[in-house]
């Protein structure tokens, strides 16, 4: 597979933003408060840090088994190993580029299963705007439950500074809107120029197929066993989280409403930056500083969550590349 050289950039800007956000994270510590930090993550009972990663490996195979149903419905349905293992090394790839493990994952299904891959892509497609609206409601439950918490949480990190910084806005507003009558008309001329090309009929063509892809829900035959797969993963996604609560004293007895503002801000925090590095601490941090921890605990949770859960990926990840050829050895060779 090739790295094309906007790959590498964004690679290097998303790796560049979390290697900031890691020392904003830290930056204000102490050296008695990093060691703290460095205790807790030591003490912490372990047994709740691995049910949360079965926890997880559940949800990935869950995550398997849908997307398995919706290439059935536009064409062939690929074996379940072989449907699993893409989806861990969906993963991995995501922590080395952005996005390439969507193509990692098309491609692995394509070889070995024969599953188009403009269709695969357009399964997941829809599969991306499905998660959204999981996560989308989860943030109005979390909003109705905890209101005057986020509100708070909100205001004091991100609005305060916006209003502060709103008149000299306005002052660029001429200046922005002169810029965005110049980009319509350039993407105007580009999109005439596209349609009047050779390369407009493949782009068609594969439009086409990740149409049919993202359509595949509707030809579901299983509905209510695809709706109950998304629902588990998103409990898997909530219980991995809050399990995690018994592994420290400190926050031994937070509450499931805290859970699930941890599950949202994390989910923001994981695709802000690569493999959520950097921003998965600053956002959970955050959140757990408002309801009571202390900075050096807030810290020492995040990281260590964020610590196990991307050494699952790695490690399923690798385990995965290794075993695609092996399982799928005959098809290899005739590759």
């Amino acid at each position: 597979m090739k790295i094309s050289l906007p790959q590498i950039l964004k690679f290097c800007l998303f790796l560049g933003i979390g290697l900031l956000l890691v020392w904003w994270s830290v930056k204000d510590l102490t050296p008695d408060q990093r060691q703290s930090v460095i205790d807790s993550i030591k003490a912490a009972n372990y047994g709740w840090i691995f049910l949360s990663l079965s926890f997880a490996l559940m949800s990935h195979f869950s995550r398997a088994m849908r997307w398995r149903m919706m290439l059935g419905a536009v064409g062939k349905k690929p074996g379940i190993i072989n449907t699993f293992l893409a989806i861990l090394v969906n993963y991995i790839a995501n922590l080395a580029f952005p996005r390439m493990g969507e193509v990692a994952r098309c491609g692995i299904i394509n070889r070995y299963e024969g599953v188009a891959v403009d269709k695969a892509l357009g399964t997941m497609v829809t599969e991306r705007v499905i998660d959204l609206v999981i996560l989308v409601s989860l943030v109005g439950l979390l909003l109705l439950l905890e209101f005057q918490t986020i509100w708070g949480l909100f205001y004091d990190r991100i609005l305060a500074d916006r209003i502060d910084s709103a008149s000299s806005a306005q002052e660029k507003l001429p200046m922005m809107v002169l810029f965005g009558i110049l980009g319509i008309v350039v993407l105007a001329i580009a999109w005439r120029l596209l349609r009047r090309s050779a390369l407009w009929g493949k782009i068609m063509k594969f439009g086409q197929g990740i149409l049919e892809g993202m359509l595949s829900v509707a030809k579901l035959e299983r509905l209510p066993l695809f709706l109950a797969h998304t629902v588990f993963i998103w409990a898997m996604y909530y219980a991995m989280i809050y399990v995690c609560f018994f592994s420290m004293p400190e926050t031994y007895n937070l509450g499931p409403s805290v859970g699930l503002a941890v599950l949202v801000f994390g989910s923001f925090g994981m695709v802000a930056t690569q493999g959520g590095l950097g921003a998965y601490q600053v956002f959970v941090t955050s959140v757990l500083v408002v309801y009571g921890l202390t900075e050096t605990e807030g810290t020492a949770f995040s990281w260590m969550v964020w610590s196990a859960q991307n050494l699952l990926i790695i490690t399923a990840g690798v385990i995965s590349l290794i075993l695609l050829p092996i399982l799928n050895g005959r098809k290899d060779q005739t590759v």
